[in-house]
């Protein structure tokens, strides 16, 4: 094979180490999966190293395999710069930028940057799919530049995590369940509530303050767990108990008097907002040109996450 066939080796290796299938990478490239695994075998005669464990059942990385991904990363990244940077000699960034995000967010809160980037970069288009924590490790094999994950703690360490910034959480209760309870004067009695636990927070039931004394755990309880936070806030709606969600989407139904704040002087556990991008792969140029803009973004509206 000449240089050529070379480069070509060491993205089909990274694509078929990415998705961890020959067929999947097969698909991507256009090729037959007998190519594919021609490329990867004949990178590996060359390398004169193992590169790939593989089954019947499953596919790993030997440690050969995750040095020549860190290798081929960088050379593939500049190849990536080099050709952007000729490009831009004459054109701006363009293309497809593909992001997964939760549906709420992306629906009330995402989309105002991405028509302020689109302004910005008309020549790039954006292309939303919903990614839900079960869909976390498969959104590099679904073809996703990368992920935006809200959440106390990333869920997954093998990702590059990208911080973007902070969203803060509020108690909050319907005014006929407040009504009939016991008052609430301090975090430490949510435990004799009926509570309504997002499993995607928290799968254990433990709510989590920040004080001026440290971190207060609490213990709690309740009639509904779910990993949706729409169903959870819509439960507290109906009175069915006390929830915790990101101050923007109880802002409408806190205006309406459908829901109260409940200890406002409280300040549960601050959420964070990552991208997430696989370690396998050069990320293109227009990826990181949203990456970028959105931190930026959301520098220049502090107010952003509230309103």
């Amino acid at each position: 094979m000449n240089t050529m066939n070379e480069v070509t080796a060491m993205r089909v290796f990274l694509e078929v180490a990415r998705r961890k299938s020959f067929v999947r990478a097969s698909e991507h490239f256009n090729i037959s999966p007998a190519a594919a695994s021609k490329y990867v075998s004949w990178l590996e005669r060359s390398l004169g190293a193992r590169l790939l464990n593989r089954t019947t059942k499953q596919m790993s990385l030997t440690p050969a395999g995750e040095q020549v991904i860190e290798s081929a990363n960088d050379v593939l990244q500049g190849i990536e710069d080099m050709k952007q940077a000729v490009k831009g000699l004459s054109s701006g960034l363009d293309g497809v930028v593909r992001v997964g995000v939760a549906p709420y967010f992306g629906a009330y809160r995402f989309v105002p940057i991405v028509a302020a980037f689109c302004k910005q970069y008309p020549d790039i288009k954006i292309d939303i799919s919903i990614l839900s924590r079960q869909r976390i490790d498969a959104f590099v094999s679904e073809g996703l530049d990368f992920g935006i994950v809200i959440s106390p703690t990333l869920p997954d360490a093998s990702h590059v995590a990208y911080m973007l910034g902070r969203l803060p959480q509020v108690i909050v209760a319907a005014p006929s369940y407040l009504r009939d309870k016991e008052p609430i004067t301090r975090v430490q009695d949510l435990a004799r509530h009926d509570c309504l636990i997002n499993v995607y927070k928290s799968s254990a039931g433990t709510w989590r303050f920040e004080s001026d004394d440290g971190l207060i755990t609490v213990r709690v309880k309740g009639p509904l767990r779910s990993n949706i936070g729409e169903i959870l806030k819509q439960a507290a709606v109906e009175g069915m108990g006390i929830s915790i969600h990101p101050l923007y989407m109880v802002a409408d139904e806190l205006k309406n008097d459908q829901l109260e704040m409940v200890l406002a002087g409280a300040q549960p556990e601050m959420l964070h907002i990552h991208a997430i991008y696989s370690k396998l792969g050069a990320v293109p140029k227009r990826a990181r040109a949203f990456l970028e803009f959105m931190k930026c973004w959301m520098q220049q509206h502090p107010e952003w996450p509230d309103n």
